[in-house]
C-alpha cells in the first residue's frame, strides 16, 4: 500500500515508457534524467507513507486519493560548466572538495538512509538493474531488496559517531557549516534534546583558531513527531539548524 492501485499503475506505465525511450535513443540522457526527476518528485507527493519507505499506512491518506499529476521539476540553468555531483562516502570525500557552504545531515542512529529510501533509489537506478534478478531478492512488507548487506559507517554507531563527525567538521574546507538535526528520541544519546548542540558548542570553543565562535547560531523549528516506537510520548520535536563559520585558512 505504498500507492493507490490507480497511481501505482500510472507510475509503472510512465517509468517503463521513459525507460523504453532511453533504451531506443528516442530521448537524450539529460532528457531522461529530467523525466526521472519528475517521477521521483511525484512519488514523494503520492506515496502513502510518513516520508520513509520502511512501512506504509494501513489506510490510504488524502494525498493518495487526489487526481494523479506529474510534477514539473524546477530547472535552474547556469553558464557554469564546472558543476559536480558526487556519490561517495562523505568521510572520504570531504578532504577533496572546497566550497562556500557545507551542509551536513548525518544519521544519528543505526538506520541507513539507503534502506529508508530504497523505493526512490530503485526507481532512480532502474536503468542499471537486472529487474528480474532484483525482484527475486525482494523481501518483507517494505519490498526492499536486501541481498546486499547494509554497510554501517562510524556515523551509525553511537560509540564512534561523535569522534567521526567532529573530525569531518575539522577537515571540511569551507566558509560556513550548516548542520541539520532533530531532538527526537531515536538519536544516539536518547533523552538528551541538546546533545548535538552541546557537542558542537564545546568543540568550537576548544578550537577557536579554526572556528569563528561569534558566528555560532541555532535555528529551531517545531515539527510534528512521526516516530511510532513504543514508549515515545513526544507529540512534537524541534528541527534544528546549527550554523558556524570557519576562519580563513591563512588564520588557521
Amino acid at each position: 500500500m505504498f500507492f493507490s492501485s490507480s497511481h501505482a499503475k500510472k507510475l509503472d506505465c510512465i517509468i517503463n515508457t521513459i525507460l523504453f525511450w532511453k533504451e531506443n535513443n528516442l530521448i537524450t540522457l539529460a532528457e531522461y534524467y529530467i523525466l526521472l526527476c519528475s517521477i521521483l518528485e511525484t512519488i514523494a507527493i503520492f506515496s502513502n507513507t510518513s516520508a520513509t519507505y520502511q512501512a506504509f499506512y494501513k489506510e490510504y491518506k488524502a494525498n493518495t486519493l487526489q487526481p494523479f499529476r506529474l510534477v514539473i521539476p524546477e530547472l535552474i540553468f547556469s553558464n557554469n560548466d564546472d558543476m559536480k555531483v558526487y556519490q561517495e562516502d562523505a568521510v572520504d570525500l570531504i578532504e577533496q572538495v572546497v566550497t562556500d557552504v557545507a551542509y551536513f545531515d548525518p544519521p544519528y542512529n543505526w538506520r541507513q538512509y539507503d534502506s529508508n529510501y530504497h523505493l526512490l533509489n530503485s526507481v532512480a537506478k532502474l536503468h542499471k538493474l537486472n529487474v528480474s534478478l532484483f525482484e527475486k531478492n525482494i523481501v518483507g512488507a517494505s519490498g526492499e531488496n536486501r541481498v546486499e548487506k547494509l554497510k554501517y559507517t562510524n556515523l551509525n554507531l553511537a560509540s564512534n559517531f561523535e569522534k567521526c563527525f567532529l573530525n569531518m567538521l575539522l577537515k571540511i574546507k569551507c566558509k560556513t557549516i550548516a548542520i541539520s538535526y532533530s531532538d527526537s528520541e531515536s538519536n544516539h544519546i536518547k533523552g538528551d534534546d541538546h546533545y548535538m548542540i552541546n557537542i558542537i558548542s564545546d568543540f568550537i570553543k576548544k578550537n577557536p583558531h579554526i572556528f569563528d565562535i561569534d558566528s555560532f547560531r541555532i535555528v529551531k523549528v517545531k515539527s510534528k513527531n512521526f516516530e511510532s516506537r513504543k514508549g515515545n510520548k513526544k507529540t512534537s520535536i524541534n528541527e534544528v539548524l546549527i550554523l558556524i563559520n570557519k576562519l580563513p585558512i591563512e588564520r588557521i
